[in-house]
């Protein structure tokens, strides 16, 4: 709700700010507008055409910063006796992201993974059948991710593995 609000005044504020760099454009380049803006004790018309410009601009930027960058792909790099190796973190997160055919009662599982100084964390957000085994199942999953850094990746620096339960689904059956 708080995000929706931010848009909808960054909004509210492009809006305002083109409507009245526009409208001082049009008003100094017309000279009928020009003698109502004269009436309302307005002076020359350059500065009032130079600052509506100033403002289409600036309100140009200001949308412009409210666009999202886009996200640079991530690489973890490691030091081989026969040189550099670099991993990207999607490709890892791909990897793991095969590992939910493993477990049954996982209905969707998504993976990110988190650099930290020399080492690094994973991420594992499940949406997951409801049952009683529920805690053996996302322990058993963490020990799966830990292996198969280590016996698939070759990455033993693996400092947390944090699963996250998004959703407990009673839908798809019991167990």
């Amino acid at each position: 709700m708080k995000a929706f609000l931010h848009r909808l005044t960054r909004f509210a504020v492009l809006v305002l700010l083109l409507a009245t760099s526009i409208g001082m454009i049009a008003a100094a380049s017309s000279a009928v507008r020009w003698q109502g803006l004269i009436a309302l004790g307005a002076g020359m018309r350059w500065p009032v055409l130079f600052w509506g410009f100033a403002m289409f601009f600036l309100a140009w930027l200001y949308a412009l910063t409210g666009l999202k960058p886009r996200r640079e792909n991530r690489f973890l790099s490691f030091e081989t006796e026969n040189g550099p190796l670099s991993i990207s973190t999607q490709a890892i997160c791909d990897y793991l992201g095969k590992l939910n055919r493993e477990f049954p009662s996982i209905i969707q599982m998504t993976t990110a993974v988190i650099p930290v100084r020399r080492s690094i964390d994973i991420a594992v957000s499940i949406r997951i059948k409801a049952g009683p085994q529920l805690h053996e199942v996302c322990e058993a999953l963490q020990r799966r991710v830990r292996e198969s850094m280590a016996n698939g990746l070759g990455i033993q620096d693996v400092r947390k593995v944090r699963v996250t339960v998004q959703e407990i689904s009673t839908e798809h059956g019991d167990i």
